[in-house]
């Protein structure tokens, strides 16, 4: 019976959530964190924070996988640019390259770097910039004038890096691909409208090196709307324009995030919608799954009715802010959506609840959990965020007493009808039966056990 109970034991600690761990220390209102984890195991995080000379800077930080520091905060952005940093987003390829984009400057660009982490000595101290950036502080926005703001970066096979920003208040959505030293490759290409000072973009990849983008934004709509497009990521060529995913019903919608299912290129769009106009408590989270394959791609504005095959108000919250979601398919092939409570229609309520739900792809909610109550924002911006095909969570807090980034782990949470909270089956296993398993191996080992003092006796 002993072993039946350790076994037991050992089965429901591998399936308990990690616990929630400090990534920094001793900064000046650290914010904005992005995270990646690479091939093996170690950390790789970028986010913001105060700096006397130039107001906000771009800060990074490398631990392995036991949480210990490799490279020590590093601020890595050169500061010529003019003014305060905001907004990064990195990405990280096979061998451990980091690429860091951002926006920059008193009138914002957009700005690429690329990092080695590998030249360092990683001996737990800061590293040198001047050993690991490869390269650095390039421009990549054109320097138009229109305020380029809120970029996110993603990564193909082919070490090409995706780029999209918006031109706040002026121009549209951007796209543009880069080599790996940040070269143009093709773009900007204008994926349309008008600009609304937040449309926060955001990208995917999908297995053919597809680039899906998904936006909020108000040219020809009466309020803020949902958009897709996608393009050729290896010609920047429009595949499918600017298309319309929520209603035209002049109630505000936005927060948009975009993940694609790299098995069958299904792709899921995650985003906040009013449906009324009373502020908080009139927002509801919604879910959107296409096929970009029952399109016929040939350049113009999709057509919903036939590549959407499915869209859910999900169960999520109460009295949502509505530009607080932040959604990524994680490592366990769950739809992951982090979602913030707040009671004031203002970037500075604060603090405020980072929640956490695991979703499955058909919409059902496997389990919502908080991972802090104690999250701070400086910036009317998603601050909790998490990578495609990750497990981590990141987000700034100040329970510390001063305010840092905080990170979570997360593993497959299956919820059985026999009230286990993890699946012994494959990736393919459905919930139903995770219960059912563990009784299945408690029976194998109750009956080996009892076989082994029948023997001894």
């Amino acid at each position: 019976m002993r072993i039946v109970l350790a076994v037991l034991l050992l089965g429901l600690q591998a399936c308990m959530t990690a616990q929630a761990v400090q990534l920094t220390s001793d900064m000046a209102n650290a914010d904005s964190a992005d995270v990646r984890t690479d091939a093996s195991g170690n950390v790789h995080l970028v986010f913001t924070a105060d700096d006397a000379t130039d107001g906000r800077a771009v800060f990074y930080r490398m631990l392995d996988a036991n949480g210990n520091v490799l490279i020590d905060t590093t601020r890595i952005d050169d500061g010529a640019t003019g003014g305060p940093a905001a907004f990064p987003s990195i990405a990280i390829d096979a061998v451990a390259q980091v690429y860091v984009v951002w926006q920059s400057g008193a009138s914002p660009e957009i700005y690429f770097m690329r990092i080695a982490p590998m030249l360092d000595d990683r001996d737990g101290s800061a590293a040198d910039p001047a050993v690991i950036k490869v390269a650095g502080d390039l421009l990549i926005s054109g320097a138009g004038g229109d305020n380029a703001v809120h970029p996110r970066i993603a990564i193909d096979a082919n070490t090409r890096l995706h780029v999209v920003w918006e031109n706040e208040c002026a121009g549209s959505v951007q796209y543009a691909a880069l080599d790996s030293d940040g070269v143009l490759l093709n773009g900007p290409v204008s994926l349309g409208g008008t600009g609304s000072c937040h449309d926060q973009p955001d990208v995917a990849l999908d297995a053919d090196g597809n680039v899906h983008v998904v936006f909020a934004n108000a040219g020809g709509t009466v309020a803020e709307e949902i958009w897709y497009a996608m393009l050729d990521g290896s010609t920047g060529a429009i595949l499918i324009d600017a298309t319309l995913l929520s209603a035209d019903d002049g109630l505000l919608a936005g927060s948009a995030t975009i993940s694609v299912n790299r098995f069958d290129g299904r792709v899921f769009v995650v985003a906040k919608e009013e449906t009324g106009t009373g502020g908080n408590g009139s927002e509801v989270i919604v879910m959107s799954v296409l096929d970009p394959a029952l399109d016929d791609q040939d350049g113009s504005a999709g057509d919903v009715g036939v590549m959407r095959i499915d869209r859910q108000q999900l169960a999520l919250g109460n009295g949502l802010f509505r530009w607080q979601v932040f959604a990524r398919i994680g490592s366990d092939r769950r739809v992951h959506i982090l979602y913030t409570d707040v009671d004031e229609n203002t970037c500075a309520a604060g603090p405020y609840t980072v929640n956490h739900a695991h979703v499955i792809y058909d919409g059902r909610i496997l389990v919502q959990e908080i991972v802090s109550d104690t999250a701070t924002a400086l910036a009317c911006s998603v601050q909790a965020r998490l990578a495609a095909n990750g497990n981590r969570l990141v987000w700034s807090d100040s329970s510390s007493g001063s305010q840092e980034i905080h990170s979570i782990t997360f593993s497959r949470v299956d919820s059985g009808d026999r009230g286990f909270t993890c699946s012994l089956r494959g990736t393919g296993g459905g919930p139903a039966q995770a219960g059912d398993a563990w009784l299945v191996l408690l029976a194998i080992i109750a009956l080996a056990d009892r076989r082994r003092r029948r023997r001894e006796a």
